[in-house]
This record gives structure tokens, C-alpha cells and sequence, in this order.
């Protein structure tokens, strides 16, 4: 045992030995502060935040938020590289931080990375499971991906939770009721649109109206929405789904004065425009529609009005009426004019003038810097223009070209599928819908798109396959349905693999009301 002399000793030594290391301790931490405040930059560091090892966590997520405005900095100046870095970091350090997390899983999403961008998303319900926004994002990215089941599991804990605020829940209801509805679950959405009073709410008495239209109510319907934009004629979205609606049932002259009104009411709205346009295209009234469009072109000066514009022109094959907005908008905006110069190139291909397209596009794809979107979708005109002029083997090497290129996007493909069916291409536009699916498994209009083709040549090889999975996403075309069970029933298929279960699923398919068959709206 030590003597009583000896402990006091001991104790003042460690005492000397502890108080001599607090200084050393405070420069080393000052040091580390002023490094990290003025060299890193990351302003909002306090030296507590260093200093006191209790506050390292939240040290870390000063870093994190740090890491995250300069992310969003750097993509903002086109470093995406970079900017993608200094999100991932951030948002590792900094997991809370909501909008870093949106932009992180919007990137994602666009890289095709959905598991990715799904996870980051549902990870971040752990940190904002109460805020209404970022619940609402991660229920639009579920129902872009037609996980509709889940979409409506999410929605009942929501709404089952006793703590929810007003926004949250009103929030949950609303899109699980969009989930039930792209089911034909119409029942199961009104009782989500009439909880808590949403009924009353404008994109859920759309939602409504959408399906006593869809149920057969049509005269319900349409008294809803004309009732709606009395209310709301300001509205562009009741305006068009009334004008739809309208034309559907074959009251055009009342859609005609609709859109007459709201053109007079909204001088500056392209919609109402463009409508009259495709009216007069309808009816064939030219000399109505020259001077019609010449009007558009001095009443819609604004950057969208002209690519409307340039839009009806590109799929009506106005090319006269395109070069004109090209011309228009190279006066006022000449730094934004390539999607309008594709579109005096589209136009030239519905009008069935190939040469002309052909010149104009390849002089589009020397041009360096172009953003590789339109890029892509140039490409694909290409393509066109060489099959259109009767030159198979170099619209061959466009599509090769094209399907190998980066950021491909599915809606560009289904789109020149489309264009090289109405030119009896067949075979390359089922390459294109095959590369579309390949790219997107849940992109319904080109697998639906690619189905009709595989049933008119009788392709089976990937027919059963494609068939169902068409089966699993929303409302699947009924007149597609019915081609694959009429083929399907022929003797000759009698021994194809899964023929009978697949003629089963769609026969139920089939079994359901007819609305619940059709393209959502």
C-alpha cells in the first residue's frame, strides 16, 4: 500500500499532467475550428461544436448540410460529377436534411437507379414520416412507379395514426384514392376521397368526375366539371379534362365554345390555342386555320406558347407553320431553339418530305454541345428519314447508333416506334419498343405498344412473358387483351407453354367492368 505521502504525490502529479494537457487540448481543437470554419468553409460550426465531444454529432451535420449546398451549387453550374459527390457525402453526414434527400432520389430516379432513389426515399420517412411535402414526393414517386398497393398500404397507417395533422392525412388520402382508382378500385376511392371532408378538395372532385365518367355516370360527370369551372375558370386542368370529355361524347360544339371562352378569358394560355387549331385541323377548314395560326404566332410570344406551337405543327406536318415559330423564336430566344428545330424536322417527316428532313437533321447532329436528350431524339429522326426515303440499311445503323447512346428516354422510343409503324416498318420499331422495355419494365404504353405488334406477326416468343406482366400494371388496354385471348384460343398455339393460365388470367382481366380496363386518365 502506498503511504498517505505517496497518493497526495500521485494525485498531484495527475492533476499537473491533466491541467497541462486542457490547454493543449483547447489549441487543438481551436486549430481544428478555425481549419474547418475558414478553409472548409462550413460557416455554421461552432468551436463547442469541436471542442466538446458531445457535440460531435452534431458536428457531423453541419458538415453534412455544408456538403449538401455546395452539392446543389455545383449542379447548378453543370458539374454534376461533383455536385452528385458532395450530395452523397452530405447526405450521409446530414441524413435529416429533406431537400438534399429529394434532390438525391429525383437524380437517382433519372439515372434509372428506381431501387435506388425507391430506398432513399422510403429511408427517409424515418426523419419526415409528419411533413406533408416529403410524404406526398414519396407517394408520387410510388404511383410514377405503379406501386399502387403500396401507395394505398402507406396511405392506411398514415390515416390510421391517431397524430396525424390535417395536411398529412389529407395528403395520405388523396393519393392512396389515385392508387385505387388506377386499380378500378372506385369504391375503395371514395371512401379515401371522403375522409376528413376531401371531397371538397379541387384534384380529388377531378378525381371524381374522372370516375363516375369511367363507371358510365358521363351526364354526372359532365355536370360536376362544368359546375367546377364555373368556380374555377381559371383552371386549366378542369378546362381540359371538360374539353375531353366534351369531345368524347360528341357535344363539339360545346367544347368548341369552351374553348373559344377560355381563349378570350386567357389570352396568354396556349391550351385554348391549340385546341382551336386541332379543331380546324379536324374539320379540314384550312383557310380558317392559316389565318388561325398566323394569329397564334403574334398571341403566343412567350417561350412555352411557341413550343406548343411548334408542336402542333411538328405532328399535324405543318412545316411551313414550324419554320415560321423557328423563325419566331430564334428573333426572340436564339440561345433555346433546338427542340424547335427538331420540330421543323418532324414535321417534314409527317409531310412525308425525307430529303428535306434528312438534310436539316444531319446538319443538327454536326452541331457540337448539344444537350444529349435531344441528341437522342435527333438520332431518331435520322432514322426515320433513311427508312422514309427507302434506305433500310443506314435507318438500321441510326437505330443501332441510338440504342447504344446514354440517357435514353422510353417516351423518345415509343415515339419513333410509332413513326416507323404508320411507315410500315415493323421490325425496327419493334427493336425500339424491345429497348424501351429493357430500359423501363413498368413503361406501360411501349410494352401495351409492343404486345399489338408480337400479336399481328404472331411473334410468341416473348408474347407470354410481356402478357403477364401487362396483366400486373394498371388498367391494361382491353382491346389488347381481347387480340391476345382470340390469338391465344386458335388450335395451333394449343401447346404453348402456360397457354391455359394465361388465357385464364385473361379471361378475368376481361371479367371486369370495362372501365376498369382502360388507360387512366
Amino acid at each position: 500500500m502506498p503511504l498517505p505521502s505517496q497518493q497526495a504525490k500521485i494525485l498531484r502529479w495527475c492533476a499537473i499532467i491533466l491541467l497541462s494537457g486542457v490547454p493543449g487540448y483547447a489549441g487543438l481543437a481551436a486549430g481544428a475550428w478555425m481549419f474547418v470554419k475558414y478553409r472548409r468553409g462550413v460557416e455554421t460550426v461552432t468551436y463547442a461544436d469541436i471542442a466538446l465531444p458531445w457535440r460531435w454529432p452534431e458536428y457531423q451535420i453541419k458538415r453534412g448540410e455544408h456538403a449538401i449546398t455546395l452539392g446543389f451549387a455545383l449542379l447548378q453550374r453543370g458539374k454534376f460529377d461533383q455536385g452528385f459527390y458532395q450530395l452523397r457525402v452530405g447526405m450521409a453526414r446530414a441524413p435529416g436534411h429533406r431537400d438534399g434527400r429529394l434532390l438525391l432520389a429525383q437524380i437517382l430516379a433519372n439515372s434509372r437507379r428506381h431501387d435506388l432513389a425507391r430506398n432513399t426515399l422510403m429511408d427517409g420517412l424515418n426523419h419526415h414520416a409528419s411533413d406533408p411535402v416529403y410524404v406526398g414526393a414519396v407517394l408520387e414517386f410510388l404511383l410514377s412507379r405503379q406501386a399502387d398497393r403500396e401507395v394505398m398500404s402507406l396511405g392506411n397507417r398514415i390515416l390510421a395514426a391517431p397524430d396525424g395533422t390535417p395536411a398529412l392525412r389529407d395528403t395520405a388520402a388523396l393519393h392512396a384514392a389515385r392508387a385505387a382508382y388506377y386499380r378500378g378500385k372506385y369504391d375503395q376511392a371514395d371512401a379515401y376521397l371522403h375522409t376528413g371532408g376531401l371531397a371538397a378538395n379541387l384534384n380529388a372532385a377531378l378525381l371524381i368526375a374522372r370516375m363516375d365518367w369511367e363507371r358510365g355516370y358521363r351526364e354526372l360527370a359532365l355536370v360536376a366539371l362544368r359546375e367546377l369551372y364555373q368556380r374555377h375558370p381559371e383552371d386549366e386542368g378542369i378546362y381540359i379534362q371538360l374539353g375531353e370529355f366534351l369531345r368524347e361524347s360528341g357535344q363539339t360544339d360545346e367544347a368548341r365554345r369552351g374553348t373559344v371562352l377560355h381563349q378570350v378569358a386567357h389570352p396568354d394560355c396556349p391550351r385554348p390555342v391549340i385546341d382551336r387549331l386541332l379543331d380546324l385541323h379536324r374539320q379540314s377548314r384550312e383557310d380558317e386555320l392559316r389565318a388561325a395560326a398566323q394569329n397564334a404566332l403574334t398571341a403566343l410570344p412567350q417561350p412555352a406558347g411557341l413550343l406548343a406551337l411548334g408542336d402542333f405543327a411538328a405532328t399535324t406536318g405543318r412545316v411551313e407553320l414550324a419554320q415560321q415559330v423557328l423563325e419566331q423564336a430564334r428573333n426572340r430566344q436564339p440561345a433555346d431553339i433546338t427542340p424547335l428545330r427538331l420540330m421543323v424536322v418532324e414535321s417534314m417527316l409527317v409531310a412525308s418530305r425525307h430529303a428535306e428532313a434528312l438534310e436539316h437533321v444531319q446538319t443538327l447532329l454536326k452541331q457540337p454541345g448539344a444537350d444529349p436528350a435531344l441528341t437522342n431524339v435527333a438520332q431518331g429522326l435520322l432514322a426515320i428519314a433513311h427508312f422514309g426515303l427507302g434506305d433500310p440499311v443506314s435507318g438500321h445503323s441510326a437505330l443501332m447508333t441510338l440504342m447504344v447512346r446514354p440517357d435514353l428516354r422510353t417516351e423518345s422510343l415509343l415515339a419513333i416506334a410509332n413513326r416507323l409503324v404508320a411507315m410500315e416498318q415493323r421490325a425496327p420499331a419493334r427493336e425500339i419498343l424491345a429497348r424501351a422495355i429493357a430500359l423501363d419494365r413498368q413503361n406501360q404504353p411501349a410494352l401495351a405498344r409492343l404486345i399489338e405488334l408480337d400479336l399481328e406477326a404472331e411473334n410468341l416468343a416473348a408474347l407470354p412473358d410481356n402478357l403477364r406482366h401487362l396483366l400486373t400494371l394498371r388498367k391494361p388496354p382491353r382491346h389488347v387483351l381481347t387480340a391476345a385471348q382470340r390469338l391465344l384460343r386458335q388450335d395451333r398455339h394449343l401447346f404453348l407453354p402456360g397457354r391455359t393460365e394465361l388465357l385464364d388470367a385473361l379471361a378475368q382481366a376481361l371479367a371486369r367492368p370495362a372501365a376498369a380496363s382502360t388507360a387512366a386518365g
